[in-house]
């Protein structure tokens, strides 16, 4: 694998789902990405952790602009999340957490191919996902990299290149994407 990177795996998921199953009304708060025109991400349901202040977002082109990421309200209702985070940060020796979101795919949704481009994508250039629900049909995709992320893992990918996910199993894919600035 060229694109994907196993991290770490047995990361213990139940009390992350157990926040998230209990607050179903923190799902989609912020649509931007799910209903912008031309999105890859029309078929997916998000949660925003920390992202660019609302505030500040002027434009589609704002998101691509430089900013410093503030957390968002969901963060405070999702405390088993910052431990997950706070933990990836120092395994990766990261100097900065950008952003945080969590992914719901439903059964026979995609995330379509795309590349993540711009000042956010490029200065915090370590991305991670801590998948949370999923099953052996749900598959990630980046260039001629395939695979199935299993709950408790943690991947590194590199999000400048073209990638995609495809959910044909019978249950949704649940994911928490991590932004961090990694300085070499």
């Amino acid at each position: 694998m060229r694109n994907f990177e196993l991290i770490a795996s047995g990361l213990d998921v139940a009390p992350m789902l157990a926040e998230l199953d209990a607050q179903p009304e923190l799902w989609n708060q912020n649509r931007d990405r799910k209903e912008r025109p031309g999105t890859a991400h029309s078929e997916m349901d998000d949660i925003w952790l920390r992202a660019r202040a609302r505030d500040d977002i002027k434009s589609e082109l704002a998101f691509n602009e430089p900013h410093w990421p503030v957390f968002y309200p969901a963060w405070n209702s999702l405390p088993s999340i910052h431990t997950a985070v706070w933990a990836l940060m120092g395994m990766a020796k990261a100097v900065q957490l950008g952003g945080c979101l969590i992914t719901r795919i439903p059964s026979g949704g995609k995330i379509l191919p795309h590349a993540d481009k711009g000042w956010h994508a490029e200065w915090f250039q370590t991305k991670y996902y801590i998948v949370l629900r999923g099953g052996p049909r749900c598959l990630n995709i980046c260039e001629n990299d395939v695979i199935n992320m299993r709950p408790g893992e943690i991947f590194s990918f590199n999000n400048l290149v073209t990638h995609s996910v495809d959910n044909q199993d019978e249950s949704d894919r649940i994911s928490l994407i991590v932004t961090v600035r990694v300085e070499v």
